[in-house]
């Protein structure tokens, strides 16, 4: 392998990591003493083809094919990289501090409160599993200890897959799966005093999708029952929607082959969902992982009747993605001739056609949900890296901006339609996740104080965002993270993805956050190919327009050297999955 500034490591096909080394064969200069002799390099055997009019060769295409011998240079590559690493003196110190540092974190998710009861799932600080927590006046308990599952079934993994609290609070029904297989059982519990009170119900992966008012039946997606010589994948076909009175066994009532009710194909999956204290029911047509959806309505007394009258209200050619209610209201977020979104309102029991825009589309935002609330529907969109939150008081068309917390970004939020205010859970590039709920009277956040915030310190940190100037003119995002009042070249690690349309928000990583407080500055660049900016963003780093993802990537460290944030030898790039690019 001839030298060269930046060596990449390909070590299982997902992960790319990029670092100033310079390797020359047949020794590695840089490997500490007491490593393994590097290995040979792999034979090169280039095939070449014509892709978009160019000629493409790939020096390694026999790697695919997995011989013995390709498999044995892979097994060689990672001795070799692991007696490296190992060979560090201070790497079992690190390991330690690492250790130590990340388990400082706690995390909470899927906050939700009905009938004065919070639930949340919460990964305690050095913990491995997701617990279900609810918190009253009684105090805070778990309702489902994933620890002492895995115990009283000696050792065996456990995980919660989704958990769906009863509109009352009084109920809450939890998905669990065993040997992480994910085929989740689903469990009913009485959240006052914890017990089991129904349950379990087994094929139920796909969740739990709505209670009705009074918390006396649930419904959740079934996969079918497979047949002794049916093969695996045809658990997949022919979902159902269940209904079950906690009483009995559930009972199907939407589904391919029921014979009545909205038309599903054999591969799509059934659901229903009710908005709390809506007249209407929806039945979701979910089909694999498109985001657009077909519903239908009906009135919610008549989900389980056979005879029902569903109106057809949405197909997937409205390219609507989410749905909200509140009473007759029906609020959708669709991006129907404008990639950014919009938010739509028309009245239950209307045909679509007779929505009208409650949010328009804005080229410099992007739309992400649609929470109602008693007083507004509140709206989160994001602006670059960063979330936004928009209000809209009921009744009115008139859009507010609220002022978030903090600058980050929103992962969830949770609103009740019977209840004023919405509760956000965000985090920013160095403010761990934050659960803050915003009361409309007082037009402010309170932390509710839930999770543990780790060993950091944000004002120790400065966070910038800046542009770069890529190759065609375009300016490229670019946020940097740096220990305050540095001085001098740092050593940098820049992050990139850039594929599928997926964003690098402005969210708290642990191990972003270790690697600053090493005083390593961090930088996040926000290639073509990801979806910050919107549509258009996602499609010049796609197909023949890929090359802008590695290029914006090189301008963002291009400008970093420029600035005198770096040099080439003190900068390191990281990416994973189809990042690895």
């Amino acid at each position: 392998m001839r030298a060269t500034r930046v060596a990449t490591w390909m070590s299982t096909g997902v992960l790319a990591l990029g670092c100033a080394l310079a390797w020359s064969a047949p020794s590695d200069p840089l490997a500490p003493v007491g490593a393994f002799a590097k290995p040979a390099s792999a034979a090169v055997r280039p095939v070449t083809e014509t892709l978009w009019g160019r000629q493409v060769t790939d020096d390694y295409r026999y790697m695919e094919e997995q011989r013995p011998e390709t498999l044995a240079w892979m097994k060689a590559e990672g001795a070799y990289t692991r007696s490296v690493l190992d060979a560090i003196r201070p790497l079992p110190k690190l390991r330690a501090e690492m250790a130590a540092f990340s388990a400082s974190f706690g995390l909470i998710r899927g906050y939700t409160l009905y009938g004065g009861r919070a639930f949340y799932e919460e990964r305690t600080p050095g913990s491995d599993n997701f617990d279900l927590m609810v918190r009253d006046s009684a105090g805070t308990r778990k309702i489902v200890d994933v620890a002492a599952l895995r115990a009283a079934h000696d050792g065996q993994p456990y995980a919660i897959n989704y958990f769906l609290a009863s509109p009352d609070g009084a109920k809450v029904a939890v998905g669990v799966s065993a040997g992480g297989s994910e085929d989740a059982a689903v469990a009913v519990y009485d959240a006052g005093t914890g017990r089991k009170i129904a349950g379990p119900i087994d094929r139920a992966q796909f969740g739990a999708t709505a209670w009705n008012d009074d918390g006396t039946t649930l419904y959740f997606v079934r996969l079918k029952k497979l047949a002794p010589n049916d093969p695996p994948t045809e658990k997949y076909k022919d979902a159902t929607a269940d209904a079950w009175s906690l009483k009995s066994e559930p009972v199907p009532v939407l589904g391919a082959g029921l014979g009545h009710g909205p038309a599903f194909t054999h591969e799509e999956f059934p659901a229903v969902v009710i908005g709390v204290g809506s007249p209407m029911a929806a039945a979701f047509s979910i089909n694999g992982v498109q985001n657009e959806l077909a519903i239908w309505l009906t009135p919610v007394a008549r989900i389980a009747d056979p005879r029902a009258d569903w109106m057809k209200f949405v197909t997937r050619d409205d390219d609507v993605t989410g749905i909200d209610m509140r009473g007759d209201e029906i609020f959708l977020l669709s991006h129907k001739d404008v990639p950014t979104f919009k938010v739509l309102s028309v009245r239950a029991g209307q045909p679509l056609s007779t929505a009208r825009t409650l949010v328009p589309a804005s080229p410099d935002r992007v739309i992400e949900a649609i929470h109602a609330a008693s007083d507004a529907l509140y709206v989160l969109a994001n602006r670059g890296a960063y979330s936004q939150l928009l209000r809209i008081p009921g009744g009115t068309d008139r859009v507010e901006e609220v002022a978030l917390p903090f600058a980050g970004h929103a992962t969830e939020a949770f609103s009740d339609p019977r209840q004023p205010g919405v509760t956000v859970l965000m985090s920013g590039w160095v403010v761990p996740p934050t659960l803050s709920a915003y009361n409309p009277q007082t037009r402010s956040f309170r932390d509710l104080k839930i999770g543990t915030r780790g060993d950091i310190d944000p004002a120790a940190f400065v966070v910038s965002d800046l542009k770069a100037s890529a190759r065609d003119g375009t300016m490229v995002p670019l946020s940097l993270v740096q220990p305050k009042d540095v001085k001098g070249p740092q050593i940098t690690l820049i992050e990139a993805y850039g594929s599928y349309g997926i964003s690098n928000f402005a969210d708290f990583s642990v191990r972003r956050a270790m690697a600053i407080s090493q005083g390593i500055t961090y930088g996040v660049c926000h290639v073509r190919g990801g979806g910050e900016l919107g549509e258009a963003w996602r499609l010049g780093g796609k197909d023949a327009n890929k090359h802008n993802t590695w290029e914006d990537l090189i301008a963002c460290a291009e400008s970093l050297i420029a600035r005198g944030t770096t040099t080439r030898d003190k900068l390191f790039i990281i990416g994973g999955s189809a990042g690895g690019i």
